[in-house]
């Protein structure tokens, strides 16, 4: 709360409470903007506005290479206390880009490469799993299907050992298909490349050299820091307690690498920009996390290419958005990322649940889209 309440200090176009009934918003937007551009913060904090009105509880946070420009945060009834660029969300499947970062690392440090098959890291690897590649776990094509199979193992030997039981749904290589169990094994091969506990490897080398001070994995939320509440509690009350316990998350294997991460949207920036500035990993390093490495679809308008946790949307040959999104629908938290070549970052996060089909951020995030981006 103490970046937005700073900030609050320094607008030039804010508003502190919103005027929509049952909702409590809170804007800021950076001095200095062309009158172009003061309109189109203007139209998107009250179409912003509106989503509050709707249901949505979270945080927006437009910015650049420079710094944050445009942020407002909305929280309604019981979520009312959510508008602090501070205050922590879980990412869900957003998580998935550290752990593909954390890879980057070590490929960089010489402890791995992306084309080392699986069975350089662990043993008893089942024949039909043998040729699975890192590169393949990270861009989705191991042909491991989407099964959560980790979900609440503690031991990393038990979990590993689940998740190469599973079936495989194709041919490693042969097509994408998204799979969190490949990411829960990225996890476990982090851990065993470093000779470091995964979520201390996560603290430690990629977001204390990012700055970041409101982020965390599961299982080690700060009690200084408190993530911002569920959107319906009764979504917990059936959680085994090797995931969630008296209300506090669990460290366990489903839980690293897939999802699990939990950061503000101050954080997010940070973390972004800090990837990209070669301060985590190197900038041929980021190339490579952000790459076009498998073809998910094509349409009229251009191409959708998956790369290391991130996936990549590329228009008149150009790379135009890097993004990704997350939904823990079970706590309601979700969130989109996503940022071009040219350094403009968005980041909703949300604990409002979900809406149309999808979490409340993807929904937002299209706003911005049709608000912001396209007036651009």
């Amino acid at each position: 709360m103490r970046l937005l309440l700073l900030a609050l200090t320094l607008c030039t176009a804010c508003e502190p409470e919103a005027t929509l009934t049952g909702t409590r918003c809170a804007s800021w937007s950076s001095a200095g903007h062309a009158a172009s551009e003061a309109q189109r913060f203007a139209k998107l904090d009250s179409a912003i506005r509106v989503e509050a009105h709707a249901g949505f509880s979270g945080v927006v946070l437009v910015g650049d290479s420079i710094g944050p420009r445009f942020t407002i945060g909305c929280g309604t009834g019981e979520r009312a206390d959510t508008v602090g660029t501070d205050i922590p969300f879980w990412l869900a499947s957003d998580s998935k880009q550290v752990t593909g970062t954390a890879i980057m690392r070590l490929q960089e440090r010489g402890r791995l490469k992306v084309t080392d098959p699986v069975t350089r890291f662990f043993s008893r690897v089942p024949a039909d799993k043998q040729s699975v590649t890192v590169h393949q776990l990270l861009t989705h094509t191991s042909g491991l299907p989407h099964e959560y199979r980790a979900d609440g193992i503690i031991d990393r030997d038990s979990a590993v050992s689940s998740i190469f039981k599973l079936p495989l749904s194709s041919r490693p290589g042969e097509k994408f298909s998204y799979s969190n169990d490949g990411y829960s094994l990225l996890a476990a091969i982090v851990e065993i490349a470093s000779g470091i506990p995964f979520d201390d490897y996560i603290a430690d080398s990629l977001f204390a050299p990012a700055g970041l001070q409101y982020s965390g994995v599961w299982g080690h939320e700060r009690a200084d820091i408190p993530v911002a509440p569920v959107a319906d509690s009764t979504g917990t009350l059936n959680q085994r307690e090797t995931i969630l316990s008296r209300g506090k998350s669990v460290a366990n294997w489903g839980y690293r690498g897939p999802t699990g991460v939990y950061s503000s949207a101050s954080d997010v920036f940070r973390w972004v920009q800090a990837v990209r500035s070669g301060r985590v990993i190197s900038p041929e390093g980021v190339r490579q996390l952000v790459g076009r490495h498998v073809l998910v679809r094509s349409d009229s308008t251009g191409s959708s290419y998956t790369a290391y946790g991130w996936g990549v949307r590329v228009e008149g040959g150009n790379d135009t958005w890097y993004s990704h999104s997350g939904n823990e629908d079970w706590l309601g938290h979700n969130s989109v990322i996503r940022f071009t070549p040219r350094g403009e970052i968005v980041v909703v996060l949300s604990n409002s649940g979900d809406i149309d089909g999808s979490g409340w951020s993807t929904r937002v995030n299209r706003v911005v889209r049709r608000v912001f981006d396209s007036s651009q």
